[in-house]
Parts: structure tokens; C-alpha cells; sequence
């Protein structure tokens, strides 16, 4: 800071350009520790703090929906898979069952299939 304040012409407006930079990247680094930080503290619908896990098994559109807010705008496969998932559509896999336990667990009750893969054949009622 006190380089900015003491030099003059372009050497200045050069550090000055540099900080600008530095702040972006400042900021940048803060916005993406926030999201980490909400990866990290995520819940499941009874309150219970699961945060961020792979799943083998559910390939990688559904493991990437809970890092969602990782990435660009552009990328908005990730936020659709995660409302689907949040609908329901995808209650065979792990990744609902952890952030949706007794959504999915409702879910088995008619559905035998994913009774099976969630290893609940006593949740099957026919």
C-alpha cells in the first residue's frame, strides 16, 4: 500500500492494476471458502450434517449436484440433477438417501427396486 502512495506516472497506475487484481483474487478465494464451508455443513432433511461425499455408484452427474455452487453459471447440469434429485427421481440412488432419508425410505415402501439397493426389503410393503 504505502508502494502505491509514494510512486508516481505508470509505476503507480501499475501497482495500482496489480492490487485491483489481487483483490479480485481475494475475493474470488472468499466467495469459493463460502461455498466449501455450505458443502461441508450440508444436512439431511432431519437436521443431521452429512456434507460433501462421493458416490461411487450414482455416476458422476448426481456425485457433482451437491457441489452445485462449485461450479460456473453455465453449468447448469449439476443444479437440475440436484432439484431432480430433491424431487425424487432419483431415490435409488446414494446420494438421495443421504440427504433424503425418509423421502427415499417412503419411497421403498412401494418400490422393491430401491428397497434392494438401499438394502431396506423390510421397508417394502407391495
Amino acid at each position: 500500500m504505502e508502494a502505491i502512495l509514494t510512486a508516481e506516472g505508470h509505476e503507480r497506475n501499475r501497482l495500482e492494476k496489480e492490487r485491483e487484481k489481487l483483490e479480485k483474487a481475494l475475493v474470488d478465494c472468499e466467495e469459493l471458502d463460502s461455498s466449501i464451508t455450505k458443502i461441508i455443513q450440508q444436512t439431511d432433511e432431519t437436521g443431521k450434517t452429512i456434507g460433501g461425499k462421493l458416490e461411487f455408484y450414482d455416476g458422476v452427474i448426481l456425485n457433482m449436484a451437491p457441489f452445485r455452487e462449485l461450479f460456473p453459471p453455465w453449468k447448469a447440469e449439476p443444479a437440475k440433477f440436484w432439484k431432480e434429485l430433491e424431487e425424487g427421481k432419483y431415490d435409488w440412488s446414494y446420494t438421495a438417501i443421504r440427504y433424503w432419508p425418509e423421502q427415499v425410505r417412503a419411497a421403498c415402501k412401494k418400490n422393491k427396486s430401491y428397497t434392494i439397493a438401499h438394502g431396506l426389503e423390510e421397508e417394502y410393503e407391495g
